[in-house]
């Protein structure tokens, strides 16, 4: 029976008791309390190897930490492909992972492709995450009708909701949606878990300073419409789309005369560091709602 195999053996009969993330169980062993293995992308496309935003290979890395959690140096991790009853892939030859490097191949395209990966430290730790198993991308387009949107907010505003535009102002613009597809033997399929990058175009010099959450971020940025905070990437969902739209904050143009009345942003997505498809372009007027108090 292969190494990867055992390793994949071992992992299982731990896995059932434990989330993705990281696991620590009391022991000792050589001062190690806890391991944690480092993020793994959102995907691996089928035939290829791990890699990361920027196309380049990347292999599983786990660190180990002790009662103090300091890191500690010089552990040995096993890595494997942990294949669960409740995953819903079958059998062993999905993921190929080597067990000593944490090089991950992908040498299949399962019918739902969601699998799981792991590090283990001695008898009694490890630690799990799960990745998607994807077609290669080869198109991208405008998910929504709208290329242009509008945005009115408040110069005063000092909200840390994510409000849609409406006749007293906003926070955040409508989706600015992009699907992302590749082509199989009978059509075009969605490709879900895959990174696309969004990126403001223009203007090029964004004003910064002390948002409603008490933190430094710029006037204008991206976020995925969820969580506000700012984004470089967001991730696909299942119908292969992504949910990025545009936050302002208001008080942070210091005057009318400085707040932009166009963002453009554009958004891409590459598979081994080249482009995929053309990029798509997206422009958000803004309208600066007025005040006694505005500056």
């Amino acid at each position: 029976m292969s190494a990867r195999r055992n390793g994949a053996r071992r992992l299982a009969a731990l896995a059932a008791a434990t989330a993705a993330g990281c696991v620590g169980i009391t022991t000792a062993e050589q001062g190690v309390q806890s391991i944690r293995l480092d993020p793994v992308p959102p995907s691996i496309v089928a035939g290829d190897v791990l890699r990361d935003s920027a196309g380049n290979e990347i292999q599983l890395r786990a660190t180990a930490f002790d009662e103090a959690n300091r890191e500690v140096s010089g552990a040995t991790f096993e890595y494997a492909y942990v294949p669960l009853a409740r995953d819903t892939t079958t059998g062993d030859s999905a993921l190929v992972v080597n067990p000593v490097t944490g090089a991950v191949r992908a040498d299949s395209l399962p019918r739902a492709a969601q699998v799981r990966v792991g590090a283990r430290f001695g008898a009694r730790l490890q630690a799990l995450d799960t990745i998607a198993i994807v077609r290669r991308p080869t198109r991208l387009r405008r998910a929504g009708a709208d290329t242009v949107l509008r945005l009115r907010y408040l110069c005063i505003d000092e909200s840390r909701s994510l409000t849609l535009d409406n006749a007293s102002g906003g926070t955040v613009s409508g989706a600015l949606p992009i699907r992302l597809t590749g082509d199989s033997a009978r059509d075009t399929v969605p490709v879900p878990s895959y990174l696309v990058q969004y990126r403001i175009t223009s203007p090029q010099t964004i004003p910064v300073g002390t948002s409603p959450y008490g933190d430094q971020r710029p006037a204008i940025y991206l976020t995925n419409g969820r969580v506000d905070r700012p984004l470089s990437y967001d991730t696909t969902n299942a119908s292969g789309q992504t949910t990025t739209a545009l936050r302002v904050i208001g008080p942070l143009f210091p005057t009318r005369t400085g707040s932009p009345d166009t963002v453009r942003i554009e958004a891409r997505a590459f598979y081994r560091g080249a482009p995929i498809d053309s990029a798509v372009t997206f422009r958000v007027r803004l309208e600066r709602i007025t005040t006694q108090s505005c500056p």
